[in-house]
């Protein structure tokens, strides 16, 4: 009873969905759980790249090629060297 009062009283609204995809163990991921890292992208606004220091530009481009079927766009993200934080800030502004 005191869920349905709080989803009548409560109003909200939903941001960007981001998910992260680990691009340092992307290729294990993808063999092992590749439904299960599908189903996490499809329908993501953003999905990010993380660890991308760790991958060569035919690295992205290779991953960014398998993502392509469920995601448009993939973004490389890096904590270590701030590669693609102000595009995701940009696009969630």
């Amino acid at each position: 009873m005191v869920c349905a009062m709080a989803r009548r009283d409560v109003k909200y609204e939903t941001g960007t969905f981001i998910t992260l995809v680990n691009g340092a163990d992307f290729d294990k991921h993808w063999l092992e759980k590749r439904l299960l890292l599908t189903g996490q992208i499809d329908g993501a606004d953003l999905v990010a790249l993380s660890h991308s220091e760790t991958l060569d530009e035919s690295g992205l481009h290779r991953i960014s090629k398998i993502l392509d079927p469920v995601v448009s766009g993939v973004i490389p993200l890096s904590l270590k060297n701030g590669r693609g934080i102000d595009t995701i800030l940009d696009r969630i502004r």
